[in-house]
């Protein structure tokens, strides 16, 4: 919980550097905006079909590049084939990448905020 008498606004929290642990990003990219921050950014997992018809998965390849040049951690899973939407029930659904993004998912949060350490 960030207390600001501000609302609360998800970009500045991620951009923080301070609040947000890591970052998991289905099928989402690079703002032109998020350049000047992307130093500031903490782990980050990007999850992309190369066949996505509403946000190019160029817009993750050059979240990744501008990561990677900044030296921060990042990965980055690219299903070839895979629409928009991949991970929810309906056309665009692929069982193969859910499953993959889903363990990909769950692998890179307990790495970065460490979940199976909890209730121990």
């Amino acid at each position: 919980m960030c207390s600001t008498s501000r609302p609360h606004q998800p970009s500045r929290l991620a951009i923080s550097g301070s609040l947000v642990k890591a970052v998991v990003a289905y099928y989402g990219g690079a703002l032109p905006s998020l350049g000047v921050y992307v130093h500031n950014l903490p782990p980050v997992l990007l999850l992309h079909g190369d066949a996505d018809s509403l946000m190019p998965v160029s817009r993750s390849q050059v979240l990744y590049e501008a990561l990677v040049r900044h030296g921060k951690t990042v990965e980055m899973a690219i299903y070839p084939g895979v629409e928009h939407g991949f991970n929810v029930t309906g056309a665009r659904y692929d069982p193969q990448a859910d499953a993959d993004a889903q363990k990909r998912t769950l692998m890179f949060l307990d790495k970065y905020l460490k979940f199976s350490e909890v209730g121990k």
